[in-house]
């Protein structure tokens, strides 16, 4: 997640040059491009960070049980335990 911040063109062409700043002696300017960038991407690193959680959270809300039909009988069982040949009754407005 980290690694993804710093790896686009635009980036590198700033750490690029922020070095040759620093390499040409102009250290305040090379402090000031680090600084953005690392602010950048810490910024980025914890916007994509609270979005991943947020989408985690949301992916623990759908309810992944289902009901069957079995046998004759309706069971309700988890989505991953579906097998060939199971019978879904559908209604109005389930989620399919």
């Amino acid at each position: 997640l980290l690694r993804r911040q710093f790896g686009s063109l635009p980036i590198l062409l700033l750490a690029l040059a922020a070095l040759l700043a620093a390499a040409t002696g102009a250290l305040a300017e090379a402090a000031g491009i680090a600084a953005v960038l690392l602010l950048n991407g810490g910024i980025g690193f914890v916007t994509e960070w609270r979005a991943e959680s947020a989408i985690a959270s949301l992916f623990e809300l759908i309810d992944t049980t289902v009901k069957v039909r079995r046998g004759g009988r309706v069971l309700s069982v988890d989505s991953d335990r579906l097998v060939a040949g199971d019978v879904l009754p559908l209604a109005a407005g389930m989620r399919v």
